[in-house]
């Protein structure tokens, strides 16, 4: 008995294998550099998507205000 199982593309994540139905409606998923399809958690684990945007981390917030404020100048 032979199986085949047929890996389309973006039909399952190249990370982990996960068939894209098995994955979240609302998930995000995107490429890597090669081409290769990654669901939302590789994608993530590869640091290719980011949480969501909650702000600078504490300690690098004087570092942010100094980027901002000096960007007022390339405008």
């Amino acid at each position: 008995m032979t199986t085949h199982i047929d890996f389309r593309p973006a039909d399952s994540c190249f990370g982990c294998l996960v068939p894209h139905e098995q994955t979240p409606a609302d998930e995000e998923w995107c490429f890597d550099a090669q081409g290769h399809p990654l669901c939302g958690q590789c994608a993530r684990d590869e640091q290719i998507i980011h949480e969501p945007w909650t702000g600078p981390p504490e300690a690098h917030r004087a570092e942010w205000d100094l980027v901002h404020d000096l960007s007022y100048f390339l405008h």
